[in-house]
C-alpha cells in the first residue's frame, strides 16, 4: 500500500527537474525510472538512467533504498579507470535481480528522513557516488 498521492507528487517533482520525457513509472507504481541523470565528475559516463524500486509501504514508515543504474560505470583513481565499490553488475547477479534487463545495482545507504522523496533519494545516491570517487567512502 504505497502513498500514491505523495508518490504522484514526487514523480511530478522529478519531471520538473529531469523533464517529462525522462521520467517513467509502472502502472502499479512499483518502480520509477529517471533517464539522463547527470553523474558527478570522475566517472567514465557523464549521465546514467536510474531505476528506483518503490517498496510496498513507501512513505508509510518505509523509505527508498533500492536503485539500479546503467552498466559499465568506472571511476577515475589516479588516472586509471577502476571498479566502483557498492556497484554490482553481472558478476554479482545474486544481488541484482534486474541484471538481465541491463541494470547494475547500486548499494545505497541513505539516511532516510520522513521529508525525503524520490528527488532527494537521487541526490543522496549522487552524493554517495561522489564520496566514493573522492575516497571519502569505501
Amino acid at each position: 500500500m504505497r502513498n500514491l498521492k505523495r508518490l504522484k507528487a514526487e514523480i511530478q517533482l522529478c519531471e520538473q527537474v529531469y523533464g517529462k520525457t525522462h521520467v517513467f513509472w509502472s502502472n502499479d507504481y512499483s518502480w520509477v525510472q529517471v533517464n539522463q541523470v547527470k553523474l558527478p565528475a570522475g566517472f567514465n559516463q557523464e549521465r546514467t538512467n536510474m531505476l528506483i524500486i518503490i517498496p510496498d509501504f513507501y512513505q508509510y514508515g518505509v523509505g527508498l533504498e533500492e536503485a539500479y543504474i546503467n552498466p559499465g560505470l568506472k571511476m577515475n583513481r589516479e588516472g586509471k579507470w577502476v571498479e566502483v565499490p557498492h556497484y554490482f553488475g553481472n558478476r554479482h547477479g545474486h544481488f541484482n535481480k534486474y541484471v538481465d534487463k541491463g541494470w547494475c545495482w547500486v548499494c545505497v545507504h541513505p539516511n532516510w528522513q520522513l521529508e525525503d522523496n524520490l528527488l532527494t533519494f537521487i541526490e543522496m545516491l549522487l552524493i554517495q557516488l561522489s564520496e566514493i570517487q573522492q575516497g571519502k567512502r569505501g
